[in-house]
């Protein structure tokens, strides 16, 4: 019995040394293009949420009142939306949402940048104390993710 034979320019060695049809390779590029534009947008949309979580908890909630009042408010609400949302409401996750707001008032800057930095990196960012430093930051991140992930084609050439 003899091999099939087939066009060498009909398959795709991949990095991992296995050999896949060229039009599986095109497919899997498209899947993951994407996934990882959906990923992006929801991403975006929870960064988005997560202010105007804090934009109700002070105006409705706390009504501009920190301390004491603060920390039990919050113990109940993330108890109430960890019910109904899950983990993603923790007490920690709350208060990093109250001070998102604090460190990005500017909600236009906030939507630009959520497009492309994940919640981890605001989770990083928004302890930093000098706004130069979170701008530095949240600037190195953009052009490391931008390098790491390059525009792939959207075409199935």
């Amino acid at each position: 019995m003899t091999d099939l034979p087939c066009r060498s320019n009909a398959w795709d060695l991949e990095p991992d040394g296995v050999q896949q049809p060229r039009y599986y390779a095109r497919i899997d590029r498209q899947a993951r293009n994407l996934y990882g534009t959906q990923y992006r947008a929801v991403n975006s949309a929870l960064v988005q949420l997560y202010w105007h979580v804090d934009d109700r908890i002070r105006r409705d909630v706390l009504k501009e009142k920190r301390a004491e009042y603060g920390k039990e408010i919050l113990s109940t609400l993330s108890k109430e939306l960890t019910a109904d949302y899950g983990n993603g409401y923790s007490v920690p996750n709350l208060w990093r949402m109250l001070r998102l707001a604090e460190v990005f008032p500017d909600q236009q800057i906030l939507s630009a940048l959520s497009a492309k930095l994940a919640w981890s990196h605001f989770v990083e960012i928004i302890p930093l104390k000098e706004q130069l430093k979170r701008d530095f930051y949240a600037e190195m991140r953009r052009r490391t993710l931008e390098r790491s992930h390059p525009a792939e084609e959207d075409r199935w050439d």
